[in-house]
């Protein structure tokens, strides 16, 4: 974890020219103008922001250990555990989960994801690529 500060570079698309970031899952954004595009991204964010903000991350499960290249499953995991969701911003087509200490996870959708909130952690699918655990049962999926 503490190699993260040694993989900060310059990043230079986006309009985000100037900012600092690593590659990965754990990214810094300007969101002060998100772009008005994708209704159902947006929903999804509308939808978590009722539900997820607040919410501690007891858990992280990577279960396709491919999603957070170049990043490994397990930092991704370690890191992600026993933070709070602190905000929930949309950039175009991915999600921006503003995490305690600074971070921001980014998720894609893909073609046909959805990230939604359950009751109970135990309730999620068997084909679910990451799933989260809250701090009060329910699970982020």
């Amino acid at each position: 974890m503490a190699g993260l500060s040694n993989r900060k570079c310059q990043c230079s698309h986006n309009g985000h020219s100037g900012q600092k970031t690593f590659q990965g899952v754990f990214h810094e954004y300007n969101v002060a103008n998100p772009m008005p595009e994708l209704p159902e991204v947006e929903a999804v964010c509308r939808k978590l922001r009722k539900q997820a903000i607040g919410a501690a991350l007891v858990s992280a499960h990577i279960e396709r250990r491919r999603i957070t290249a170049p990043q490994d499953p397990v930092e991704v995991e370690t890191l992600a555990t026993g933070r709070t969701i602190e905000r929930i911003d949309r950039r175009g087509k991915n999600i921006l989960i503003g995490l305690s200490g600074g971070l921001t996870m980014r998720v894609h959708l893909r073609m046909t994801g959805n990230l939604y909130v359950v009751p109970d952690w135990r309730l999620r699918v068997s084909g679910i690529s990451a799933w989260f655990e809250l701090d009060d049962g329910r699970g982020l999926l």
